[in-house]
């Protein structure tokens, strides 16, 4: 059997429809077993028609925006493989060659989670360790869905953006992590749609994971996560 087919995709979305037919098309070249997609309350809702792109595609919808944490739970609870792969929902230029670094190492179980890092970013984003540590591309075996679980139960800054950090606490050092850098992946960062303003955004994201997590735990997840590539 194709090794994908223990894959569940879970995809939380809130306003990007316009980059998942693209996602799904490939996610159906990889012939993954499971999509799900977690429509967090998006303004036009997601179309169904998104159903008829994979055979085996969930939509769940929020009736309102709960933000990332609480649409990855759902998506979690409703995934059946033994798989789990965490993809965002505005991804450009993610291909076949993508899924096979973000899994194959899960399913060959050579680490618990492994995490992607884009490569179309500032490059004080890849030099900091930021773009893998804050990654939302993560594939891990189900067997760490209670500890994800765990991640995704918080409140506050947590179910906007602060998920991965609030993860990488309860992950790093006691499980196997792996890394990759998925070369020509890019991603909808708030610098290409708003410019200096959507820096200064994305700027102010960084200091609010250093002050909710203290500055000297985030700093030892980035050079923990720098590592990761470099191992690789």
């Amino acid at each position: 059997m194709n090794a994908y087919h223990s894959v569940s995709v879970v995809i939380p979305c809130f306003n990007d429809a316009s980059t998942l037919p693209t996602i799904i098309s490939v996610l159906n070249q990889s012939v993954i077993g499971q999509v799900v997609i977690v429509d967090d309350g998006s303004n036009p809702p997601l179309p169904h028609s998104l159903t008829s792109l994979h055979p085996h595609l969930t939509l769940i919808r929020h009736p309102q925006n709960l933000g990332k944490s609480l649409a990855l739970k759902t998506g979690l609870a409703a995934a059946k493989c033994p798989i789990i792969l965490f993809l965002d929902s505005d991804l450009l230029g993610l291909t076949s060659s993508h899924i096979k670094l973000l899994t194959q190492p899960v399913i060959r179980k050579q680490c618990n989670m492994l995490i992607g890092e884009v490569t179309g970013l500032l490059p004080i984003f890849q030099l900091t360790g930021y773009s893998i540590a804050y990654s939302g591309l993560r594939c891990f075996n189900k067997t760490l869905s209670p500890i994800v679980r765990k991640s995704l139960n918080h409140v506050g800054y947590i179910n906007g953006f602060l998920v991965e950090a609030q993860m990488n606490s309860l992950l790093f050092g006691h499980y196997k992590i792996c890394g990759t850098r998925l070369a020509g992946l890019s991603q909808s960062y708030k610098i290409s749609k708003f410019g200096i303003k959507g820096l200064i955004n994305d700027l102010k994201i960084m200091y609010k994971i250093g002050t909710y997590l203290g500055w000297f735990r985030h700093l030892s997840q980035l050079r923990f996560s720098r590592q990761l590539i470099t191992r690789h």
